[in-house]
């Protein structure tokens, strides 16, 4: 009578699976990390998510300054009043996005007069 191993091998196989791919998991992230520094290109990553939060604080910092300026009233001088505004806000809530791209407070007004320019405002 023929002895029957599978068993015993089929537990001694899914360790095995199991420790092949916990090797796979640990070695591959670090490796493709370094991949992209090899390659140049982790620093567009994160340029690529900074820019994204940097944009969307710069929009939501427009409009919040919109309403800022509709509620006092103002009539004179109002983009330079928005730029202010918009500079605080920046300064506040993503002060690393203005450092990791070096943006000045001429950089952001620019930025800022460029956006009121293209965007209509809401009445």
């Amino acid at each position: 009578m023929p002895f029957d191993f599978m068993p015993f091998v089929e537990p001694l196989l899914n360790l095995l699976l199991a420790a092949v791919s916990a090797a796979v998991l640990t070695v591959v992230p670090p490796a493709i990390k370094w991949i992209l520094q090899k390659a140049k290109l982790d620093g567009l990553l994160s340029d690529d998510v900074v820019r994204g939060y940097l944009e969307k604080a710069l929009q939501n910092a427009i409009a919040l300054a919109r309403a800022e300026v509709a509620k006092q009233k103002l009539t004179a001088d109002i983009d330079n009043a928005i730029v202010v505004f918009v500079l605080g806000y920046l300064r506040q809530n993503v002060p690393d996005a203005l450092k990791h791209f070096g943006l000045t407070e001429a950089k952001v007004a620019e930025l800022v007069k460029a956006r009121l320019a293209t965007v209509v405002p809401t009445v």
